[in-house]
């Protein structure tokens, strides 16, 4: 069994994937926290969160591997960035479910994976899932 573990992301140059490297690139900004995910000591994945400091945070992308997609740790990614929320005191987190690969898996099919994990449509923005805290994430 590997442990999973994240780890905040310094240079994306670090991160010994082109594809990683690439997607925090493109996705980091002034409120944004990057997380390489590691399985074994093996980077597999990506956190990028965004720290709103108000009632929610966002999670603006979850990016796992090709070759380790179904395995759980997408999932990990996910209880990982509602404990960071539960953590700095946030009502719950938000999200938008935009798959990169729509070959591999459509916006339709993510957004049913997202409300499988309890998010639902957010009342106030369609496009919008967010999943509310009525006690902090284990």
């Amino acid at each position: 069994m590997y442990t999973i573990q994240a780890v905040e992301v310094d240079d994306p140059i670090d991160l010994e994937s082109e594809i990683l490297s690439d997607r925090v690139i493109r996705g980091q900004n002034n409120k944004t926290r990057e997380f390489k995910i590691l399985r074994g000591g093996s980077v597999v994945g990506l956190l990028i969160y965004e720290g709103e400091g108000q009632l929610y945070d966002f999670i603006y992308e979850i990016f796992v591997l090709a070759e380790f997609r179904g395995s759980g740790v997408g999932t990990w990614i996910l209880m990982y960035a509602e404990q960071i929320a539960a953590r700095l005191g946030r009502s719950g987190v938000r999200l938008i479910a935009r798959s990169l690969f729509q070959d591999e898996l459509n916006d339709d099919d993510l957004t049913s994976w997202y409300e499988g994990k309890g998010y639902v449509r957010s009342p106030t923005e369609n496009s919008m899932l967010e999943k509310r805290f009525s006690l902090a994430p284990s």
